[in-house]
């Protein structure tokens, strides 16, 4: 009876790729997880900073009312 080594193999590589595939994808899928984190990160980084420029540009503006009044005084005389 002859044994036949060829088919052993192919059934070994089938199997090993089977298992780099698997890995690649779980390698695949951990980093996609980070990435979405990290962008997560920046995004509320981004929005903490367009927060705080608002803030400061409301802080900068003169006051409605007083803008105004200022008109109104110019306009009178």
């Amino acid at each position: 009876m002859e044994y036949n080594d060829s088919e052993t193999t192919e059934t070994s590589n089938s199997e090993s790729s089977s298992f780099n595939s698997e890995y690649e994808e779980n390698e695949t899928s951990k980093k996609i997880a980070e990435l979405k984190q990290e962008i997560a990160k920046l995004e509320n980084t981004n929005k903490i900073k367009q927060k705080k420029t608002k803030k400061l540009l409301t802080l900068n503006q003169p006051k409605i009312s007083e803008a105004k009044s200022s008109d109104n005084y110019k306009s009178k005389k």
